[in-house]
């Protein structure tokens, strides 16, 4: 195999392990998906809980004497949406990040915390025990309404972003957005903190994390930072795969390998040269109008350049301008206007008349810069 077949190899030997690699790592970053370990994934919740003596559950049915549950995208069924009620109802404590479910709070449309978020605090008449020691979280989302016997913490412009509303035996926390839960978010600030206070009201308490379906991602209000993260990772799969083959291509008609090849190259004349060249093929030509029209375009075309005019001033002009100049007027009228000639003798006439003619002008008009 030729070099150049080796490297081309490499190159897509490469392409297709980065091409892998993108692929498999979309498997990890569902977004909000309680089992995906991705920076949008919100495993590292049930692992917190877990950890902390919880016996977590991650299932969209909902048993009737759980202690807590977690709705991150609100696409339940009827009966799914029923049980969870029924939950609450008996007791449990439901939080909702999907400002936009039916279960949570009354939401204020008109006003939305700033993209990338700001770090609220519980407001000092908050009487939630349980966010006692709760520093801070850095929000994003929506404020809501609470309605009356609704209590709101952590407030922002509009209302406040955490309600909890009590529902039967048990209470229904509503919360801006679901952004705060996520892998990449949950070691920030207190957020770990105020998921444990919420969803471990007790020792060995029974949690179930309600996975959110395809049809909850295409909706609004999970307080997702762009639409990146909700690309398919085999869109970028074959992004990275157009890019290595664009690389390879480049690579290939970029240079030739190997040793130089010897070209043919055109006869290098010198200047002297080629001006002789010239003159010995007007000379057999023994064309006196052809040498004439270059005599007088050469010498038109410095004399125009230095007595202002413009590069197709006529030639009537050109030889009234150079009279101006100084020139004798039978001298520029035979120069550049007197028809041209026939024989040799008129061709050397004309070339004296061009050359008296530019020298008159140049010693008398001043050089345009």
């Amino acid at each position: 195999m030729s070099r150049r077949g080796w490297i081309i190899g490499v190159l897509l030997v490469v392409g297709l392990a980065v091409a892998g690699w993108w692929g498999a790592r979309d498997a990890d970053e569902e977004p909000l998906q309680p089992t995906s370990t991705g920076p949008m994934g919100t495993q590292a919740v049930v692992d917190v809980l877990d950890e902390l003596g919880a016996d977590v559950d991650v299932d969209r049915e909902v048993a009737d004497d759980v202690d807590a549950a977690l709705l991150l995208a609100d696409d339940l069924e009827r009966a799914e949406r029923e049980a969870l009620e029924g939950a609450v109802q008996a007791g449990a404590t439901l939080l909702v990040t999907d400002p936009g479910s039916e279960l949570a709070a009354e939401m204020e449309t008109d006003v939305a915390v700033p993209g990338g978020g700001v770090t609220l605090q519980p407001s000092p008449d908050c009487p939630v025990a349980a966010f006692d020691g709760i520093g801070g979280v850095r929000a994003s989302g929506f404020p809501f309404e609470p309605d009356d016997g609704e209590v709101g913490c952590f407030p922002v412009d509009g209302g406040p972003w955490l309600v909890v509303s009590p529902e039967g035996e048990g209470r229904v926390v509503s919360v801006g957005s679901s952004e705060w839960l996520v892998n990449s978010q949950l070691t920030r600030a207190d957020h770990a903190a105020l998921a444990v206070a919420i969803l471990l009201p007790g020792d060995e308490a029974r949690v179930t994390v309600l996975p959110p379906g395809e049809l909850a991602l295409e909706g609004e209000g999970m307080g997702i930072d762009g639409v990146l993260p909700l690309v398919p990772g085999w869109v970028w799969a074959l992004l990275a795969q157009v890019v290595v083959a664009a690389l390879v291509v480049i690579g290939w008609r970029a240079r030739r390998l190997g040793r130089p090849v010897s070209e043919p190259q055109p006869v290098d004349l010198p200047g002297s040269e080629l001006v002789v060249a010239v003159g010995e093929l007007l000379q057999v030509s023994g064309s006196a109008a052809h040498a004439a029209r270059r005599l007088r375009a050469d010498t038109a075309t410095q004399l125009r350049q230095r007595l202002g005019l413009a590069p197709d001033a006529p030639p009537r002009e050109l030889a009234a301008a150079a009279v101006a100049a100084g020139a004798d007027p039978d001298q520029a009228e035979r120069a550049f206007v007197a028809p041209e000639p026939e024989q040799d003798a008129e061709l050397l006439r004309l070339a004296r008349d061009l050359e008296d003619v530019r020298a008159a002008v140049e010693g008398h008009a001043p050089a345009l810069t």
